[in-house]
């Protein structure tokens, strides 16, 4: 048999494949690696090259032994294993090796509960994983599917600060699967702009006493950013720091404004709290506080509501 006998063969011979039904997989896999191989040949003899009987040999006997293996086969091919015998047949008929394997993607379940989870980084596995394939007429290119990212989720936040005085104020942040930054900020747009200090009994640094009309006023201010931790679907903690102010001023007889040091702080500011998950709803519950200086640590209570975007 020559070689123009044995590639008429393997053009027609999926004619007489068509009534096989069972062990597809194996017979295709089997059926694509002779054509591969005759390909092979067909190119060696276009480039001016020779084909030994032991190979014509070899490859007849590989179509022998795929006949009957099919032979003993019953039933009907899936719709997947008909599309890989047309791509074999097109492969053929292209005269440009390559594999016709399906790539078989997982789906991954949801776990269930009433909060959904975060989103798990996709993992890929080999360089062969969904690449796409790209075909021309003498040569087969493909790309390579690099990792991808954890996707990235934004959110933007509504706070108050709840007691001991009104502020407000935006959030915004950023959470990928377990970790996240934030950025905050909250005031009660009161200027802490004064003419003089005096202390909490009326004294001032000169040794006068100050004379109050009874007005008093409170400038606060919350500049902080930090982390996110994400443990669960349903809940995020953040702890973050920055600058806060809480300055008390009272005005004198004269119309101006003091500040009274000993109940007033300005410094570095920590910020911890929780944040609620339901679905893309945000609900948040915190405290800030300014440590440093002299006098008692200045804190407040705040909550939130943001939307995850």
């Amino acid at each position: 048999m020559n070689m123009r006998v044995l590639l008429f063969l393997l053009a027609f011979f999926p004619l007489g494949l068509a009534a096989q039904t069972e062990e597809w997989d194996s017979a295709l896999g089997r059926y694509e690696s002779i054509t591969i191989e005759c390909i092979r040949l067909k190119q060696e003899l276009a480039a001016g090259g020779n084909v030994s009987a032991t190979e014509l040999q070899k490859l007849v006997g590989e179509l022998n032994g795929l006949k009957t293996q099919l032979q003993g086969a019953s039933g009907k091919m899936t719709a997947a294993q008909r599309a890989r015998l047309s791509e074999i047949r097109k492969m053929y008929a292209e005269g440009v090796p390559r594999s016709t394997v399906p790539v078989k993607i997982k789906s991954v379940k949801a776990r269930p509960g009433l909060f959904p989870a975060p989103p798990a980084c996709p993992v890929v596995r080999g360089t062969r994983l969904a690449s796409p394939l790209f075909r021309g007429p003498t040569a087969l290119k493909s790309s390579l599917v690099n990792n991808n990212p954890c996707p990235r989720r934004y959110f933007a936040m509504l706070s108050v600060g709840i007691t001991p005085d009104l502020s407000y104020g935006l959030g915004a942040g950023i959470l990928w699967q377990r970790w996240g930054v934030y950025v905050s900020a909250r005031s009660n747009f009161i200027s802490p702009e004064h003419a003089f200090e005096c202390m909490s009994d009326g004294s001032v640094a000169d040794g006068s006493i100050i004379w109050t009309t009874g007005e008093s006023r409170v400038s606060r201010l919350n500049l902080t950013a930090g982390a996110l931790w994400h443990p669960t679907a349903w809940g995020s903690l953040y702890l973050g720091c920055g600058y806060g102010r809480r300055m008390l001023l009272w005005q004198d007889s004269g119309g101006e404004w003091a500040a009274v040091s000993d109940c007033s702080k300005a410094g570095i500011a920590l910020d911890a709290g929780f944040i609620l998950h339901y679905e893309r709803m945000l609900f948040s519950l915190g405290a800030s506080v300014i440590p440093g200086g002299s006098g008692i640590p200045r804190a407040d209570l705040s909550a939130g509501l943001g939307w995850m975007f």
